[in-house]
Parts: structure tokens; C-alpha cells; sequence
């Protein structure tokens, strides 16, 4: 086997450094065969005295503690059993400057969802392409990074009950970093002493594919969380996270009974679930189809739709494509047998399709018409 000794041979190869922060630089690079240990030198010039900073054994190094927008050289040297191999070629990297036309995120939100799991939330910073995630147990820290996202969200699992957290974001790109946002304070609780268990909770089918679910609202809730589960007693999965007293499930099989629970929450904590109900969406002939569909094209942008009433349907649901064998898209939900497809394009074919439904099923789809944009 190959050996590494006098500072020959087994030489570092592809060593980058990569500015994370205002303080921070990671190092790495491709493991050596048989090498026991790394070493890690800096300094602050090309040419200039290296300090070994770290002695390692993975292939990989993170540089903190560094000053906003300083420069610093890095060298790496395999090292097995105490032999050294030779110097990798230096490589420079510049931690992140401070602001420089970065905001801090605005409009810092913490969510509790359990007792366990926070949702965190903020405006997107212009010219931002990542987001550094903050934590601490108490308003003046110490602070710790858990995060880096490159979208205005992030969900903090794995918490501890009844333990206070507070957060405080950072906007990052290529060059500089923001000031941090206010901090944001949030216990992961559950207390039905805080809030109600949502009552009067329905589910009822919606459409093809979709189930909506509605229930009384909740004094001082301002967000709730709905969890379905395929079986009474089974285990209930997180669904959505909704500011509204209503959620439409669209990510249903017909044939399939699920069930449901709310639960009510607010920034103080989350209140106790509702009772489970449930909904069976079922496709079935029972429906007639619907007869003697009529497209006509009204403008440029608008095609009017027209069709027969199917007996005990309370809904239809129209379907479109722009070929007749494409995919068909949802384009509206009405109780009436008629339609106004008013976000077409001129001089555009169209081709529809119409589905009647009832509160607990829905029948199968009409025949395709077509017809064509002025």
C-alpha cells in the first residue's frame, strides 16, 4: 500500500473553502487512502507564515469565530501514523460581509404545532439566497445556528415540552449578510387550558379527489392544524396548517375512509384535538353523466359552457385541456349546470369535461366537446 511519510506524495487534492457566515468558513476536501489525520493550517497572506489550527481525522473543517469580511489562506497535509504528507496548494476564502444593502427578515413568525415541532416564518429579503436559523433557551443566548434554508420557512423539530425558545434569522447571499431580526419567543406546549378543541367538526366530499372539512372557530386560535389518519384509532399525520375554520383535502383515494382531527393554536401553545370524524369519497354510477354539453366561445378569453342537470348532483366540477387527449385541469366548481371559462387565450383550442357530484360521491365524466377562442 501506499505510505505517507517526508512530506511526499498523497497530497491533498480538491481543497475548497466556502465562506458559510460573517464568521464562518468550511473546509474540504478528497479523503487520502490510508491517512489517519488532517492537518489544518491558516494564515493571512498567500505567502505568509501558516499556524496549524486543527489536527483532524475527517476530511472536512469548519473556521469560526472570524471577523466580518476578513480574508484567510488555508493548507491541508495527510498525515499517517505521524508521517506527513505533502502541503496541499493554498486556498483563500473571505468570510461574508456585514448588511451592505441586505435586510434583516421582517415579520418573524414561530408557530407551535406540537409539543415537540415549531413552524418558523418570515418575509423573503430581497437579494437574500439563504436564511441562517438562530436558537437560544433564553432571550441573550448564546444563540446557535440550526439552520440554513434557502426558503422564508422552516419547521424546528425534536423540542423539549414546556420549554421556551427564542430565534432570530439572518438574510445571507454570496457577498454579505443581514443583521438579525428581532427576536421571536415560543414555549412548545400543548394546554387545552390556552385553547378550545375545535367543535363541530364535518367532513363531506367535494369533488373529485377532495374532501373539505369545516368546524366552528376558536376563541383566540389563529392558526389550526389538521391531521388525518386511515384508521379511527390509527396514528394521525399532519395535513395542513390553516388560518381558516375550512380545509379542502385534495390528496384523497376514492374508496378510502380517512379521518380527521383539528387542533387549535396560537403563539401561546395549542389547544386540545377536536373529536375524529370521518369521510369516504366514492366514485360511483349512481350520478348520471352530463348530457348535451354546449362550449361556445363568447370572446377571446371567455367560453360559456352549458349542460343538462344530473339528478341528485349538488355540484359539478369542470375539467379542461388543449388537447382531447391531454391532461384535464380543474377550472371551476359550480352548483348550477353552467359555466364561464373566462382565462382563455385567443385563437386557442379548448376541450371540456364535466363530472357531477354529490355531498358523499361522484360520477363518472362526460364525454369531451371542443371548441375554439375568437
Amino acid at each position: 500500500k501506499e505510505e505517507i511519510g517526508n512530506n511526499q506524495g498523497s497530497s491533498i487534492a480538491n481543497l475548497a473553502a466556502v465562506p458559510q457566515s460573517t464568521n464562518q468558513i468550511n473546509l474540504t476536501w478528497n479523503p487520502v487512502p490510508y491517512a489517519t489525520a488532517y492537518y489544518v493550517y491558516k494564515s493571512t497572506a498567500y505567502d505568509g507564515a501558516y499556524e496549524r489550527v486543527a489536527i483532524i481525522t475527517v476530511p472536512y473543517y469548519t473556521d469560526n469565530y472570524l471577523n466580518a469580511g476578513s480574508t484567510h489562506y488555508y493548507k491541508v497535509q495527510a498525515v499517517q501514523n505521524g508521517k506527513e504528507g505533502s502541503y496541499s496548494n493554498p486556498v483563500a476564502a473571505t468570510t461574508l460581509g456585514a448588511d451592505r444593502g441586505l435586510n434583516a427578515p421582517g415579520n418573524v413568525k414561530a408557530n407551535v404545532v406540537s409539543d415537540n415541532q415549531v413552524n418558523l416564518s418570515w418575509d423573503t429579503v430581497s437579494g437574500a439566497l439563504y436564511y441562517n436559523i438562530n436558537r437560544a433557551t433564553s432571550a441573550e443566548g448564546p444563540y446557535t445556528s440550526i439552520a440554513i434554508v434557502s426558503i422564508p420557512y422552516h419547521v424546528d423539530n425534536g423540542l423539549n415540552l414546556g420549554t421556551t425558545y427564542y430565534y432570530k434569522i439572518q438574510a445571507v447571499n454570496t457577498t454579505y449578510s443581514s443583521q438579525y431580526s428581532s427576536i421571536v419567543q415560543t414555549q412548545a406546549v400543548v394546554d387545552s387550558s390556552l385553547l378550545a378543541a375545535p367543535s363541530n367538526v364535518k367532513a363531506s366530499g367535494f369533488g373529485a379527489g377532495q374532501i373539505y372539512l369545516n368546524w366552528d372557530s376558536v376563541d383566540k386560535a389563529t392558526f389550526y392544524n389538521v391531521y388525518r389518519s386511515t384508521a379511527g384509532f390509527g396514528t394521525y399525520d399532519l395535513i395542513a396548517s390553516v388560518m381558516t375554520p375550512f380545509h379542502i383535502d385534495a390528496t384523497v383515494n376514492s374508496g378510502t375512509t380517512y379521518y380527521y382531527k383539528v387542533q387549535a393554536g396560537s403563539s401561546l401553545g395549542m389547544g386540545s384535538f377536536s373529536n375524529a370524524v370521518n369521510a369516504n369519497l366514492i366514485i360511483t354510477s349512481d350520478l348520471g353523466v352530463p348530457l348535451n354539453i354546449k362550449a361556445v366561445p363568447q370572446s377571446a378569453t371567455e367560453v360559456s359552457l352549458t349542460w343538462e342537470k344530473v339528478p341528485h348532483a349538488t355540484y359539478y366540477t369542470i375539467y379542461r385541456a388543449t388537447t382531447g387527449t391531454g391532461d384535464y385541469d380543474v377550472v371551476g366548481t359550480v352548483s348550477t349546470p353552467y359555466f364561464t371559462d373566462s382565462k382563455c387565450t385567443s385563437q386557442t383550442a379548448y376541450y371540456y369535461k364535466i363530472q357531477a357530484g354529490s355531498n358523499t360521491s361522484a360520477g363518472a365524466h362526460s364525454g369531451a366537446v371542443s371548441v375554439k377562442t375568437k
